[in-house]
């Protein structure tokens, strides 16, 4: 496992995608107002965590000394305090406003529930300066978390280099968008925006694609992986489980970082949701727990 790490750090990668700001507020519940049906809290703490292509980003940067990262980061305080925390090189096209998601728990004894979600994304697609190619790469991907940063030019431009090209988009609520990006080589999704996009699911999606691989996953079953020649399954690896967010994130990073490894994917996204914080992510703590094997 060392030995394939290793081949990881010299590669050099850009990931473009849109920076997602997960607000954390934890608040501990204090009674009812009696004027009007309102739970009364107090606050407790705030965290900020960097998520979208940035949670990408972050696990790329574990992977490869060489990690470019263009993205939109309007808020210079929040620019520089991820700067400083990853290695990486990040362009910021500045768009008019960060995507901000702000989650409020309330504790209650010993439970914790999420109270209210604030979802407050950028709809401007305006840039302060366009997408250029200026270096050499040997992968670029794409996390499209459909918050306008990537348009039709960034995915021309990035569709007629020469390099090996990622793409996964987020689905969700919204209409896919996959044939935006046909023409990619490769494609990563989770079985429900697989089945968005085609049903019955088949290798023929490939054409329709125009792409040499599709990665699709299915959570604690793994994932599969299409290509010309048919397909093939890959187990998820089990672990004790603590959180499954970004969890998908940190399967695409592995997979941009060992050229389409699949099974190594799975067993870096079964190390992540096994972690309880974000500062635990260790290369480090992942070969130690695969000496002791923790994933089975």
């Amino acid at each position: 496992m060392l030995e394939k790490l290793e081949s990881f750090k010299n590669r050099k990668i850009l990931l473009v995608g849109d920076t997602i700001i997960d607000k954390h507020v934890y608040l501990e519940a204090i009674g009812l107002s009696l004027e009007s049906p309102t739970i009364k809290t107090q606050f407790r703490e705030e965290s900020i965590i960097f998520g979208g292509a940035a949670n990408v980003a972050k696990h790329l940067s574990f992977f490869s000394d060489h990690v470019d990262f263009v993205t939109s980061i309007n808020s210079e305080i929040l620019r520089s305090t991820f700067e400083e925390r990853y290695k990486l090189k990040l362009t910021n096209l500045r768009q008019k406003k960060d995507n901000i998601k702000s989650r409020f728990w309330i504790d209650r004894g010993d439970s914790k529930y999420k109270y209210l979600q604030i979802n407050d994304i950028n709809k401007d697609p305006s840039k302060e300066k366009e997408f250029t190619l200026n270096s050499s790469y040997d992968v670029i991907a794409v996390s499209d978390y459909r918050c306008h940063l990537i348009d039709e030019a960034i995915i021309s431009t990035i569709r007629d280099s020469t390099f090996d090209t990622y793409i996964a988009s987020q689905v969700s609520s919204k209409k896919n968008n996959f044939d935006s990006y046909r023409g990619f080589n490769n494609f990563v999704m989770n079985k429900s925006e697989a089945h968005s996009y085609y049903t019955p699911w088949s290798s023929s999606v490939l054409d329709r694609l125009g792409t040499s691989r599709i990665f699709v996953t299915n959570g604690d079953k793994g994932s599969r992986v299409y290509y010309k020649e048919g397909c093939s399954e890959h187990d998820a690896f089990k672990t004790e489980m603590i959180s499954t967010m970004g969890a998908g994130d940190a399967y695409y990073a592995a997979l941009i970082a060992s050229s389409g490894d699949a099974d190594f994917a799975n067993l870096w996204a079964s190390y992540y949701v096994s972690c309880d914080i974000e500062h635990r992510v260790r290369v480090e703590d992942f070969i130690e727990c695969q000496k002791q094997n923790v994933f089975v």
